[in-house]
């Protein structure tokens, strides 16, 4: 999990950094249920991850973050008829994998709201965060970033994309941005298509000015 230290090209610096990593793979083969349907374009067989999700996630927060981000930064459109089934609608195959693979873990994207709040299930507990901003990806940008306020008041950004961009924002000491590198080269390699995901909480000062700023742009 990637620490960030700008936002949009912006005002943030940090001089800490996280240093876990979560690596793992959504495919799209195998189908599952869960209480709300069926959940497809899915297959996990990482049982180190799943147990530990189980086992700590709300201890763990870099777990937590990471899963957070991926339900809550994508496009997918949820249809929970009448609180029973629960159907996902989006354009890109990838992002519907993703958010199933989230669901499949317990990370379940209920909806959002016409006044742009977020609900999202984890472990039998709805968590709504108000989304605040939502920045696109686009060819340029090569990323996409939410920014959302949780119910506890916190704020987040959130973001997804292409690994060397991703880098370029972060925090983190050189050490890891090259294991990360070499990582996400590995998988490559592999035939896979990779995805870095990053966060940074953000102080109420640091939103202000962020929030003028952007306005003006």
């Amino acid at each position: 999990m990637l620490k960030i230290n700008k936002i949009e090209n912006s005002f943030f610096n940090s001089n800490k950094f996280e240093n876990e990593e979560i690596s793992t793979t959504i495919t799209k083969n195998n189908k599952y249920e869960d209480k709300f349907g069926e959940i497809t374009n899915v297959d996990f067989n990482d049982d180190c991850l799943i147990d530990k999700i189980n086992r700590t996630s709300w201890q763990n927060k870099n777990i937590d973050l990471f899963f957070k981000a991926l339900s809550l930064c994508h496009s997918v459109i949820a249809h929970n008829k009448n609180g029973i089934k629960l159907n996902y609608f989006a354009s890109s195959l990838d992002e519907k994998a993703i958010v199933n693979g989230c669901r499949y873990l317990n990370y379940i994207y209920m909806n959002k709201n016409s006044e742009n709040e977020i609900t999202i299930r984890i472990n039998e507990k709805d968590q709504i965060f108000k989304l605040l901003y939502t920045m696109d990806f686009d060819s340029e940008r090569k990323r996409m970033s939410v920014i959302v306020k949780d119910y506890s008041g916190k704020i987040y950004l959130f973001m997804k994309g292409a690994d060397d961009v991703l880098r370029a924002l972060t925090t983190q000491n050189n050490e890891y941005l090259c294991r990360n590198k070499n990582q996400n080269y590995l998988f490559s390699t592999k035939g896979l298509r990779t995805l870095n995901v990053a966060y940074k909480e953000i102080n109420l000062d640091e939103f202000d000015k962020w929030e003028k700023e952007y306005k003006v742009q």
